[in-house]
């Protein structure tokens, strides 16, 4: 085996990265040479999400104002609940409202799904190449880490949601609940200061798109399977 062949072949993309977005040369990497499990990469770049506010319009003005009031009057509590989802994933999002039973297979369907939503995602980041709200205003002081990358779609809003959508189909009577979960989640993205309230409906639409996406694939179905009953 030619260990220097995968270098050579990150190399020789390097110039393609480049016009992928902003983010590290890491993320773009990994954006570049992944494929979709549920979705192809195709179709992923052409998700249909709300188009960003303009610099400067009306709507991107009410965006930076809604940070700024969250910032004023958002509690201890709030933040520390932002904090405790600051790394996105099932557990953190549901783990206590649907445990997933202990089957290998569960977790390959939930990994597969995150990857799926974290590869649209960071495609159309870099097409709208937003920056967070701490970097375009310095008078919002995130409760939360000051992240690198974009903001526009809210990966955290565009999980918890396909997660909830998931979860509303193996247990439709909870739907309203698991619904609330991820807009709790996502809006705790606002109330920490490092997304705009566009960047959470952006995330959410996304993820609407993206189910539809997945229930066209064989394979998305049978994986629901795998989630089947929560462990209590």
């Amino acid at each position: 085996m030619n260990r220097a062949r995968p270098l050579l072949l990150f190399f020789a993309a390097a110039p393609l990265l480049a016009l992928v977005g902003c983010w590290s040369a890491y993320y773009d990497a990994q954006t570049f040479f992944a494929r979709g499990n549920f979705a192809p990469k195709e179709s992923l770049t052409v998700l249909e999400i709300p188009e960003m506010p303009a610099p400067g319009s009306e709507t991107d003005r009410a965006d930076m104002a809604a940070v700024l009031d969250w910032q004023s009057r958002r509690t201890p509590e709030q933040c520390e609940s932002a904090r405790a989802q600051a790394r996105a994933g099932y557990a953190v999002f549901f783990g206590d409202l649907y445990p997933l039973p202990d089957d290998p297979a569960a977790a390959r369907f939930i990994e597969k799904v995150r990857a799926d939503v974290w590869l649209a995602m960071g495609l159309l980041k870099s097409r709208y190449d937003r920056p967070r709200p701490y970097a375009r205003d310095k008078a919002v002081e995130p409760c939360l880490r000051r992240l690198g990358g974009l903001a526009y779609p809210s990966g955290h809003a565009a999980l918890a949601r396909t997660y909830a959508l998931i979860l509303s189909e193996v247990a439709p009577a909870r739907r309203a609940e698991f619904l609330a979960r991820a807009d709790q989640a996502a809006l705790n993205r606002v109330i920490g200061g490092v997304h705009h309230p566009s960047d959470i409906e952006a995330g959410k639409a996304l993820a609407d798109s993206l189910y539809d996406e997945f229930l066209a694939s064989p394979d998305f179905r049978s994986g629901l399977m795998a989630v089947g009953r929560p462990v209590r």
